[in-house]
């Protein structure tokens, strides 16, 4: 796709790109921190009770000192660079969470984003041969895309979209020089696509670049220019090596903890194709109006299974009506093909199991019975409508160029995208809605409840997505106050609790350990593979059960907070705001040495004692592959102090005197846990189904626990090869460059002469 000269005057072109920091001009609030994103759902906030959360802690832990390996906050504790949604390693973030609060942070960040998305669109358009003022429309577009706007609540989804669009110009790059230039930059942005920390759009864009290689391999210049088609290959098979190599420190932990989280389990059809775009809900594309909006409660498809916001694709009546115009006025143009396709493409996908587009691609494309969400190849819609829409500005302004004169044809573009955006503000603004940071950085802990003490004193509530959606029904979407919001935000919904100190037995996260998953997760438990968990108290039976009381004790859950009265148990009610507030006084320490454990063959063993047994002897564990202890079942247990307490490293010193025993941490078990004991290795098995225990012997005095991430170690060293071999790449490409603009300028010379 060479690029044409420009529709404008030379002299106007050098700055022009900074017209795309219009795009800033809507959410100016959150650059500062004045305003925050309050993306809702009925079922829960992804960015407030889970993205905000993660990048809070990693800044925290970056600014402590500590490498993000583990994560104690949730679950009891999870692996935290393994679970790639968190975006542990992508750099910006890392970067500005590291620096600033989390709530300046966000804001800074994901107008960060708007920008390098807007920039990423105009230069695309450039090289699909769109002039430098026409291209205006397609940063626009792009940045507020329906896409780009609903997905905010994804913080790692809307940095990889914003990235996808300059993936797309380095590939260009690449076929235009005939795979000598490119390269590096390709794979530099593949990788930083990686470490983003969004699988399924770094699966759809290589899906995109894979498209774009094979129409530009359609071209019939085969017999003269094969070595060029060779040479393109290879340059881009390298590249995108390269790129998944450069983000190997993120992926291989990854790869390794989805063998033990909800990413083993067998993907079925069923699952891959839930939450598709019902076909009428298409027609926001062309008025957003005609199908309504969750935000205001007029959402048209509500008795449909699907997403509401994840159906939202609309960019722009102009940008449309202009890309309308491109194929209209200007098809024999190559670019206007390929982005049409795209267009056409990605639209039957999002459709999902409407046409049988998206069943062929899940069985016929490796890789594709990895995702679900049919509804993220929204991604490319928004795209290919931004492209289009400038090269039909292109093409209109070709036509009508001549009788305008290059002044008024800039002034006509330039007013056609600032139409655009007053366009996109008035649709897309409702659906961010945002409220005053202040009363959120406020927003304290409930009553009772005291923030930052041992990570052993958790707190578990019930019902948390049914709180979330009651706020949801308050607030009427967003059209009233946004005050039953912040109400909720004071709870320890999902994992916000993060944000104020407080450490939860359960939490809101998909990469989550299998173990931990079936006893205390609350989402998609009908795909996990074990469904162990006691019954929790509900509205209809709010009796304490024997069996969910022992789960708290177990778990250390000190703070139960419940919407409905509890009746039975050992519970101590202690004050009522927005929720009832329970103290569990028997909550078991965080570490402890008891005399007396239960052993169990395997995980459903263990299970059946806790749920038999065990259900009223709260002190005594069950462990996996530990012969059972001799004596009586009775015994005291002695709490261990933990005297070092990092993220990734703990010790504790034994009580002299105890002459051996098992050692049991509340905290939850997985692989990367590595034990010594008085600086000898130990194994560390599995107590109470999810949780950490050690045989100690008699003359303990020292135990030490450290977390590696499975595949860490292979994948650091991968990337730092990777990033050797890039700056090699690059160090060739840059000396070929100047040696070839040397030549150039000595042959005018020359001539000159």
């Amino acid at each position: 796709m060479p690029e044409q000269p420009a529709s404008s005057p030379p002299a106007a072109q050098r700055w022009v790109w900074a017209w795309n920091l219009v795009v800033l001009v809507p959410v100016l609030p959150l650059l500062w921190g004045a305003r925050i994103p309050i993306q809702h759902d009925i079922f829960i906030s992804d960015l407030l009770h889970s993205q905000l959360p993660y990048k809070a802690f990693l800044g925290r832990t970056l600014a402590e000192g500590h490498l993000p390996l583990w994560m104690p906050d949730v679950f009891s504790g999870i692996p935290f660079l393994a679970s790639i949604e968190a975006g542990p390693l992508f750099p910006p973030h890392a970067l500005l969470y590291g620096l600033l609060d989390p709530y300046t942070a966000l804001g800074v960040s994901l107008c960060l984003e708007l920008v390098v998305a807007a920039l990423g669109a105009w230069c695309l358009a450039r090289r699909a041969a769109a002039g430098p003022y026409p291209a205006l429309i397609a940063g626009i577009a792009y940045a507020w895309s329906g896409f780009m706007v609903t997905h905010v609540r994804h913080l790692n989804m809307h940095a990889s979209a914003a990235i996808l669009p300059w993936m797309m110009v380095t590939l260009e790059r690449l076929l235009a020089s005939r795979g000598r230039r490119g390269g590096a930059p390709l794979a530099v942005s593949l990788g930083l696509m990686v470490l983003a920390g969004h699988p399924q759009i770094l699966y759809i864009a290589c899906l995109l670049m894979g498209l774009r290689l094979l129409f530009h391999l359609g071209r019939r210049d085969w017999k003269t220019a094969w070595r060029d088609r060779l040479r393109e290959v290879l340059s881009f098979s390298v590249a995108c090596g390269l790129g998944l190599a450069l983000g190997a420190a993120q992926l291989l932990p990854t790869w390794a903890y989805t063998q033990q989280s909800l990413g083993q389990v067998k993907p079925t059809w069923a699952y891959a194709s839930a939450f598709a775009c019902p076909p009428w809900d298409l027609l926001a594309l062309i008025w957003p109006p005609l199908v309504g909006a969750m935000e205001t409660l007029d959402y048209a498809s509500q008795q449909v299974s699907t997403i509401a916001w994840g159906n939202y694709g609309y960019g722009g009546l102009i940008t449309l009506t202009l890309a309308f115009a491109a194929f209209a006025l200007g098809p024999r143009r190559r670019p206007v093909w390929f982005w049409a396709a795209g267009l056409v493409l990605s639209l039957l996908l999002v459709l999902g199991p409407h046409t049988p587009l998206y069943r062929a691609a899940w069985e016929l494309l490796p890789g594709m019975k990895l995702f679900r969400f049919p509804t993220r190849f929204l991604v490319v819609t928004g795209l290919a409508l931004a492209i289009l829409g400038a090269l039909g500005l292109e093409t209109i302004l070709a036509r009508v160029g001549p009788q305008l004169g290059a002044r008024k044809a800039l002034w006509l573009s330039l007013m056609v995208a600032l139409l655009g955006l007053l366009d996109l503000q008035h649709h897309q603004i409702p659906r961010l809605p945002t409220d005053s940071t202040r009363a959120w950085r406020e927003a304290g802990t409930p009553p009772g409840i005291y923030p930052d003490g041992p990570t052993g004193q958790r707190v578990l509530v019930l019902q948390e997505f049914e709180i979330w959606e009651s706020a949801f029904r308050q607030a009427r979407g967003h059209t009233q106050s946004p005050e039953p919001y912040r109400a909720a935000w004071t709870l320890p919904l999902g994992s916000s609790g993060v944000l104020t100190g407080l450490h939860s037995a359960s939490g809101y996260a998909r990469m989550v350990h299998w173990r931990s998953a079936a006893q205390w997760q609350e989402y998609n438990r009908d795909i996990l593979p074990q469904r162990a968990r006691p019954g929790r108290p509900t509205v209809d039976d709010p009796r304490v059960s024997d069996a969910f009381q022992a789960q708290l004790d177990r778990g250390g859950v000190r703070w139960l907070l419940s919407p409905f009265a509890l009746e039975g148990g050992r519970l101590e009610r202690r004050d009522k705001d927005v929720l009832l507030l329970y103290r569990n006084a028997s909550a078991l320490p965080r570490a402890y040495v008891t005399p007396h454990w239960e052993a169990a063959e395997d995980y459903t063993a263990a299970m059946a004692w806790l749920m038999g047994d065990g259900a009223k002897r709260s002190a005594v564990p069950v462990v996996e592959g530990a012969a059972a202890s001799s004596g009586s079942a009775a015994g005291a247990l002695t709490p261990v102090e933990i005297e070092e307490d990092g993220p990734n490293r703990i010790s504790m010193s034994i009580p002299p005197g105890l002459g051996g025993g098992m050692l049991v941490i509340s905290d939850t078990w997985d692989e990367g846990w590595h034990a010594w004991i008085d600086g000898a290795p130990a194994d560390i098995l599995v107590a109470n189904g999810c949780q950490r225990a050690l045989r100690l012997p008699s003359r303990a005095t020292r135990v030490e626990l450290r977390y590696q991430p499975p595949g860490w170690l292979p994948g650091l060293w991968t990337s730092l090869a990777a990033l050797t071999v890039l700056l090699c790449w690059a160090g060739v490409t840059y000396r070929r460059r100047s040696a070839d603009s040397g030549g150039v300028q000595g042959s005018r010379g020359a001539r000159t002469t």
